[in-house]
């Protein structure tokens, strides 16, 4: 195969490229997408007519920062791959292996690299794959996405046609006490490596000349799309956190979060502040991934972008429920490797069941759950968004129990308690439960709000069940489901007029609900649950409307 470019000759830092000879198919496209990703490559393209091909080597090698060997069963059994790989470990150079297939390592190789984890590559969808690989050799070289593409003449994709990107800034303190300042660089660690683990975003640590630019001009010198950056605060032993989401298009705040604890475990408190922040920031970014795909042309939608202008549809009939299938399942068809991809199709089945837009409920069910355990086996279990719609799609259609266990794991690996695991608990008659996490002084979202005041109304505290479930209102109020459990609690207060009207914004936003369609969806949401079924539904039967 022709070699794709030549070999790196400067005095940037790059990496040397082991691989076998009859690999070159496979590998000289992994090679591409590396050096576009911004990283320099060394591979036996540099060796010219008239040099000694061993000195040529040990010199590259000697002079390399890092060492890419790429596994397959030609290079596993190479003696030049296992010669060039002891080289690089006697030169104490960080090796990085890629497996591009299946087959175990033999005995002496797996002598030589046996504190070195590889990346498999079956095991990730392309995107998963690229974020790892790109992540890793970032914390030996960072990336130079500017002169890569400049030396190797290629373009990026335009904006919007691939998968968001980020650079998180170092958090920085207001004061030079030692404990903000390490605060500080530990969340931004955590954050890195929180996003870093997710399956879409290809993610960097930022420079400290970063901090002195401009939104725009990080987003072009740095080919991102968003910056994620703020401050740490310390008084006594409270710390309040501010972190800023920044679209580099515009330069402007997408949103500004605020967190107030107390520094008790400092290496604890970084990771949970870390986790909650990207918990948080997440739905204001996916706002703004849904209104660039739905801007984009049609020729330049890829799989992500098809699965952005998917989730920005409101389903609310079967119209727009068949709209928003067609453009998933084109996006499975481009990369069935997509854990997003998969993650979308199951929750969109999921809702359509619950809905009542389903055409074949038993059916959507077991793709729901099909497609679920897929996004989660392509994830590995470490995406939350994942975790947590397979602890929904399970609460609802699959295990109770398994559907807990996925909550509680997205609840210890986000430091946040979701609805799910609120849902969870009331299925499972622990209603209660979840009663104790209702403070009135928490920032809970609407999913979580909705909770409460379902757990309020199953234990018949209807006053209590109607500030919390006027709060979901408040947050969403295009949202049907909190109208409607909203209408419900009015109806227990008789404040049937109020009630009606509640109703009437029902049917603003979905024409075609009715108190039996909406009883319907209950009795699939809660698996046919009378006691929690009645106390959802008593109420709006109050107001006698249909």
């Amino acid at each position: 195969m022709e070699k794709p470019f030549p070999a790196y000759e400067g005095d940037k830092p790059y990496f040397f490229v082991s691989y076998g000879h009859g690999d070159t198919d496979i590998v000289y496209p992994e090679m591409t997408w590396i050096r576009t990703a911004g990283f320099h490559l060394w591979y036996d393209d540099g060796i010219h007519v008239g040099t000694v091909w061993r000195q040529a080597l040990a010199d590259a090698l000697s002079s390399c920062s890092g060492f890419i060997f790429f596994s397959t069963v030609p290079s596993n059994s190479s003696d030049n791959c296992l010669k060039e790989i002891n080289f690089a470990l006697e030169e104490g150079k960080p090796v990085f292996v890629v497996q591009l297939d299946d087959t175990p390592m033999p005995s002496l190789l797996r002598l030589s690299l046996s504190d070195r984890q590889a990346l498999v590559r079956s095991e990730y969808d392309e995107a998963t794959f690229r974020n790892r690989l790109i992540s890793a050799l970032s914390t030996v070289v960072e990336p130079d996405t500017a002169a890569a593409n400049q030396d190797s003449g290629t373009r990026s994709r335009g904006p919007g046609t691939d998968a968001p990107s980020f650079v998180v800034l170092q958090f920085t303190s207001r004061s030079q006490d030692p404990d903000s300042v390490l605060l500080g660089d530990g969340i931004t660690s955590g954050l890195v490596r929180t996003l870093s683990a997710q399956i879409t975003y290809r993610v960097i640590r930022g420079r400290e000349s970063d901090m002195a630019l401009e939104p725009m001009e990080i987003g072009k010198a740095r080919n991102v799309r968003y910056i994620i950056s703020g401050d740490v605060q310390k008084a006594g032993d409270r710390v309040r956190v501010t972190a800023i989401l920044t679209n580099t298009s515009d330069g402007e705040e997408i949103t500004v979060q605020q967190y107030d604890r107390t520094l008790e475990d400092q290496f604890a408190l970084q990771d949970q502040v870390a986790s909650a922040i990207w918990e948080d920031i997440l739905p204001h970014y996916i706002a703004a991934e849904h209104d660039r795909a739905r801007h984009l042309p049609d020729e330049d939608l890829d799989a992500w972008a098809l699965c952005m202008r998917a989730n920005s549809i409101q389903v609310v009939d079967r119209e727009t429920r068949d709209e928003r299938l067609s453009l998933l399942e084109r996006a499975l068809e481009m990369d069935p490797r997509l854990a997003f991809g998969h993650y979308s199709l199951a929750s969109s089945k999921m809702d359509n069941v619950i809905n009542l837009f389903s055409r074949d409920p038993e059916a959507d069910k077991a793709i729901a759950l099909s497609h679920a355990d897929r996004a989660l086996t392509l994830s590995q279990g470490t995406v939350a968004p994942i975790l947590l719609v397979n602890a929904y799609v399970h609460r609802v259609f699959g295990d109770e129990a398994q559907g807990l266990r996925l909550a509680e794991r997205h609840a210890k690996m986000t430091g946040r308690e979701s609805d799910a695991l609120y849902m969870s608990l009331i299925l499972l008659d622990r209603a209660e439960e979840v009663i104790t996490r209702a403070d009135r002084d928490s920032n809970f979202n609407v999913l979580q709000c909705r909770m409460f005041g379902t757990a309020y109304v199953v234990t018949g505290q209807y006053a209590e069940a109607h500030y919390w479930i006027e709060r979901a209102v408040t947050h969403a109020p295009r949202s049907f489901l909190a109208w409607s459990e909203l209408a419900n609690v009015l109806g227990y207060l008789d404040r049937l007029d109020e009630g009606r009207s509640a109703v009437e914004q029902i049917k603003k936003i979905v024409p075609t609900w009715t108190l039996g369609g909406y009883e319907k969806g209950n009795r699939t949401g809660w698996r046919d649950r009378d006691s929690i079924v009645e106390a959802l539904v008593s109420g709006i039967r109050k107001l006698a409307v249909e």
